[in-house]
This record gives C-alpha cells, structure tokens and sequence, in this order.
C-alpha cells in the first residue's frame, strides 16, 4: 500500500485521524497487542475480538480529540478504518464496554506492574532509548464512589482509600500511582498503589522494580526523586548493597538533625566561598545559580550536600522583606495617629504593637511625645473667669532602624537557598552537573498533568479497584507511546542539517513535546481508497509537511 495527498476538506466515509494512525503502529513496534494476548489467559474461540486488540481500543482512545469514557470507546472509532488500526473482520460495536471491562479483569488478575514492565522494555528496545537517569515521583488519583470492597476484612487488592490528596480533595477516596522516567520523560514504571501510601513507601518498592527489571545496569543510573526520599531507611537501602545506588534529592531541613539547616548557616558565613554556575535550563527568565559543597556524615555514610543559591529565592526574599516593612511602617503610622490620654496608656499600646509583631524582620524604636494645651469656657469670661483646663495628649512615634539579623538570616537560609544531598562522587559529576540532573526532575511531573488531562482522567470512573489498577496501566502505556513518539522526533531533528518549519505557524520544529505534536497532526486524516490510503490535509503546506513527518516518526504505509 502507498499513499497520496490532497488539500480538499470535503468529509468522506472511513477518515482515520493521524494521531490514532502513528500510535497504533508504535504499539505494533513494541508488540503490544501480543504481548496482553501471550501474558492473560482468554479463550480465542469465545472471544471474537483479542485482549490486545480490546486494550489496544483504550489506548487509541485516548489519541482522540475529544473526550471518551469508557463506555462510548467504540464510538471514538465510529467511521474510521477500523482495518487499519485493528485488522480486518472487525466492526466498532465490536469494542463495547462489557468486552473492555473483561479485559480489564483480565489484565488485573495477570499482574499490571509486570505488564507494564514488559511493554516498557520492549520499548526502549524497539527505540534504542538511553537510560541513564531515573525521575521518580507520585500523585493522587481521586475517585467518586464508596469502595466498600476494599474495606472487607479479608481484601487484598488495590484499596480505594483516604490519604494525601495531591489534588486537594480529602473528602474524596483516591489511589496513589507513583511513576519513575528516564531523562527523555520515558515511563520505566508505573505502579498504581494504596490510596494512603507514602512516597517514603513508593521509592522502596520502586527500586525494588528496578532492581529485578536492570539488574546490574541500575548501578550505573542516577536515582532522582523529591525530599520524600531522603530517611534513614530508605538511605540504608540505597548503600547496603555491595554497589550502592546512586541518588540526587533535596534534603529536607527537618532530616538528621536539621543537617541542611546547619550547611545552610555554614554556607552564608562563609560568603565568600560560593561558586557561580550561572544560569541551568533555557528562556530569559532563567534563575541564576551558586552552590558551596560539603561533605557530612550520616548514620555511619558519608554524603556530598550541595547548598544552592538562587537569584529567584534571592528576589523572593527581597520581596518578602520589602512587604513585611511596608506593612510595619502601615502600621506604626495608624499607631502614631491615635492619642492617648496618659502616659501608661501610650507605653501600653507600644507593647501590646511589640507583642503582635513580634514574627516582623525588623526593629524599632519608640518615642513617646506629649502635647499639654489649655482649653477656655465657652462664652463671656464675666467677672470671676474659671482658670483654664490643662489637657495633655499623649503620642507613640516608632521608627524602623535596622533589620533583625537571625530572623533575616533564616529567612534567607529558608527562601533563598536549598540543599542536594547525593553519593555520587565529585569525580563522576561536578555540582552544576548535580544541580542541573535534579532540575530534570519536572519530567516525571509532566507524565502526572498529562495523565490528568480531560482526554485520559475522564476514563477513571470505575467501580472496582481492580480495573482501575489495569485502566491506569493502560493509559501509562498511552504516556509510554507519548514519550516514544517525542524522542523519535526529537532524535531524527538533531540529523537535520536544516531545521524543518513544520511547527506552529510554520515555524522551526524545535525540540517539540508529545503535546505540541498531537496538536500539529490534528491537520491530517487518511481515508483509503482501496488498497491505498490518501491524505487529507488543512493546506497545501500541510501536504507538503507530511512526508518530512513520515520520516520523523518513522512510519510507513507498506
């Protein structure tokens, strides 16, 4: 088969959008559809239409425009080619809800973490992906319902609980899936969990996955993760191996007896020992970067610790300082206009101010002034005038003079600066390079926020426990196609001797997200036309654009 373009809008029978088109021929390359079919057990002469083809429907489903609960997956590919995407013999009503709920069950009873490492694999291998780095983080996926199941004495699968709520609903039961990436924003992982479990938690059972899955590769992997990871236990497991793990985190001020307070503090007082490293990641607004390094045992290790200093937190405290004097002068003024009728009552009100902005980084001063003025009888003194009344007003005046030193020093080790504890040693990455792989760690964040987006959350309204645990498995591997899909177009750009404008507006294609990309394939849709396949385009550009995307992404029409 072969393809062949034209620029008419006219609507035909049979359109298939682009997007679903090059999904379904990266989970070709990975093997999906055989990979569910050799793992569950079904019946292929009850089953008209596979596991993997039925799993398959839910991943393509979430390629669509618009969104598609579960339910309504067979109407999503309603007048596409249901032969390209799923082979011959099969009709959209084939694809209902009762047959993805089964597969589902299936896909839970069979393991989702084992599945989903599998298909993983398969794609770092069909790609040629490096792994070098491993981002690893959590979220909270909130649910409706009361899960009472999960409450039964003798239950042992996927609770639906109350927990942390990371979307700020606990009044909501939620599970907790915690993901781990490489540095391209990769899944390696994806381990739907308990609703009350902790990252603490999920970092243990994470490097667990990857132990079995990399075996000996894993020591040569840097272990990324937020503040959560750094505890006693979890370190002990990271170093008790006979080649220890190696990890960047944030320290937390709180862990070992306040070691990153104390680095902080040894940090600023010696200001003169900060080593610039300028500016890490891209865009105008970039922070600036200074870092002092330091070694310091823990609980019998020793660890580098990293105090970095910013010139965002630099700005931030500046910022803080200037609102709370503002603030305070505001308030001495109110407190300068006010009289008083005695001494007593002009020294009491400056206490009751001393005692109710007593957190303010700054001091003052008081001066208590008194004004006496004499007051007459109203009217014609007459003959025998009254003496004069003597009445004396007093006043506070305050004046800010100077800066608490200790409260700004803490602020300033609080906002200005941070601390990254690592085993990795100076000679094999110098501290901006530490600095700059754990300012990677937004990669795992954005597999969350995508994971959220109406197109894919809107599918999570299950009833039982365990067909979220496998409907969550099977939209990681839609972020898994995802992430394959931007770093084979990222990887091929880098051969361009001429960046292609096929971007936005047609401008360059510069270092495009999976996002950007399912946004520019909104332009194309393939309808066939016997055994090949024409595509329809929004402009005669687009027609043009269409072959450099063939070969971006590596597919072809055979």
């Amino acid at each position: 088969m072969g393809w062949k373009g034209t620029s008419s809008l006219e609507q035909r029978q049979q359109q298939t959008p682009f997007a679903p088109v090059v999904a379904n021929q990266y989970l070709n390359q990975l093997g999906f559809v055989e990979t569910i079919n050799r793992s569950v057990e079904w019946d292929s002469k009850q089953c008209k239409v596979s596991p993997g083809l039925l799993a398959k429907s839910v991943v393509l489903s979430t390629f669509a425009d618009t969104r598609t609960p579960l339910y309504r997956i067979w109407k999503t590919f309603y007048g596409t080619d249901i032969a390209m995407l799923f082979g011959e013999g099969l009709a959209a009503e084939d694809f209902s809800d009762d047959a993805i709920a089964r597969t589902l069950d299936k896909i839970s009873a069979f393991g989702t973490e084992t599945l989903f490492s599998r298909i993983s694999l398969a794609g770092l291998a069909a790609y040629d992906v490096p792994v070098d780095r491993l981002h690893c983080d959590t979220t909270s996926i909130t649910l409706a319902g009361a899960y009472e199941e999960c409450e039964e004495e003798d239950y042992q699968g996927l609770s639906v609980c109350h927990g942390y709520s990371k979307d700020h609903r606990p009044d909501l039961k939620q599970v907790v899936l915690g993901k781990v990436v490489n540095e391209h924003g990769i899944p390696l992982v994806s381990l739907p969990l308990d609703g009350n479990t902790s990252d603490t938690e999920f970092n243990r059972l994470a490097l667990n996955i990857l132990t079995e899955t990399y075996g000996e590769r894993l020591e040569k992997m840097v272990y990324i993760a937020d503040s959560k990871l750094i505890n006693l236990p979890t370190l002990k497991i990271f170093t008790e191996r006979p080649t220890p793990v190696q990890f960047i985190s944030r320290c937390p001020d709180a862990f070992y007896r306040k070691l990153a307070v104390r680095v902080k503090r040894l940090a600023f007082e010696s200001d003169g020992n900060w080593v610039s490293q300028g500016a890490i990641g891209e865009g105008k607004q970039c922070a600036q970067y200074q870092t002092q390094g330091f070694r310091e045992w823990v609980d019998g290790s020793v660890y580098r610790l990293i105090v970095v200093k910013t010139s965002a937190g630099r700005e931030r405290v500046d910022k803080i300082l200037a609102k709370d004097r503002n603030s305070l002068e505001k308030a001495l003024a109110l407190l300068a206009d006010r009289p008083f009728a005695c001494e007593a009552d002009a020294r009491k009100a400056a206490q009751l101010f001393d005692q109710e902005h007593k957190n303010s980084c700054y001091e003052w001063e008081w001066n208590l002034d008194s004004t006496t003025v004499e007051k007459r009888s109203r009217g014609n003194p007459g003959k025998t005038p009254k003496p004069p009344i003597t009445e004396t007003t007093w006043r506070v005046q305050g004046k800010i003079f100077r800066e608490k030193t200790d409260k700004c020093d803490l602020l300033r080790y609080k906002d200005e600066s941070f601390v990254l504890i690592t085993n990795v040693a100076e000679e094999a990455m110098s501290d901006r390079e530490v600095l700059r792989q754990y300012k990677e760690q937004h990669r795992v964040e954005v597999q969350f926020r995508t994971l959220k987006e109406p197109a894919l959350a809107a599918q999570i309204f299950l009833k039982k426990p365990g067909r979220i645990d496998a409907l969550l498995m099977l939209l990681s591997v839609a972020l898994l196609i995802r992430g394959l899909m931007q770093f084979r177009v990222r990887q091929q750009l880098a051969g361009y001797s001429q960046t292609p404008r096929i971007g936005m507006n047609r401008a360059k294609l510069t270092q495009p997200t999976a996002e950007m990309l399912l946004i520019l394939f909104k332009s194309y849709v393939l309808i066939r036309e016997g055994p090949d396949y024409r595509c329809e385009c929004q402009s005669n550009e687009d027609l043009k654009a269409f072959p450099i995307w063939m070969d971006l992404l590596g597919i072809q029409f055979e």
